[in-house]
């Protein structure tokens, strides 16, 4: 998990707590409510930092930028270096290059920004990838008209609950799963 690649885990008394509940097998509500105290710290600094701000934002704009006439040149304006209409993989490889160059301009990498960097490109692939795909393959305009959709409010709170849904057990995850042994 990012923990081993990432090195030596916090170790605050709040979070020994949790992992204390968690080995005495404590129940759900107690270790979830233990685990939010925990990351409170975190939720605070969360505001501030750049991956996760620009994760989310691009995720804000993409939809909007698929209904756009000018689609190409409205992905461009948000940060996208993209050549010609993308298909999905070139779309995630632009938005992964747009959070990437955020993050190195600002200077401030930091693990949530790198989990929210993943969690909002594991949401694009897997929704654009479902909606998009046909009998022919995955065209740059499936793609464009699948994001599109995502601009109404049902779709763009699918959209969000997905984004948030892998950014929160990665964040959980992270904190909450012990070293492997070996490991760091």
């Amino acid at each position: 998990m990012g923990h081993i690649r990432l090195g030596e885990l916090p170790r605050t008394r709040k979070w020994d707590e949790v992992v204390e509940l968690i080995k005495r097998d404590g129940d759900a509500a107690t270790v979830a409510a233990a685990a939010l105290d925990a990351a409170g710290k975190g939720f605070k600094q969360a505001s501030e930092d750049e991956g996760l701000g620009r994760a989310t934002w691009l995720l804000t704009q993409l939809p909007l930028a698929a209904r756009d006439p000018d689609y190409l040149a409205r992905l461009r304006a948000i940060g996208l270096s993209v050549e010609g209409a993308p298909g999905l993989i070139e779309l995630v490889a632009a938005f992964t290059d747009a959070v990437d160059d955020q993050m190195r301009r600002a200077g401030d990498r930091t693990d949530l920004g790198e989990m929210a960097h993943m969690a909002a490109a594991e949401t694009l692939t897997k929704m654009l990838g479902e909606r998009s795909r046909s009998l022919f393959g995955t065209a740059p305009m499936d793609v464009q008209r699948e994001l599109a959709a995502l601009a109404t409010t049902k779709q763009f709170g699918t959209l969000a609950r997905d984004f948030f849904a892998r950014l929160t057990r990665r964040y959980l995850t992270f904190f909450l799963t012990p070293c492997a042994p070996g490991g760091n």
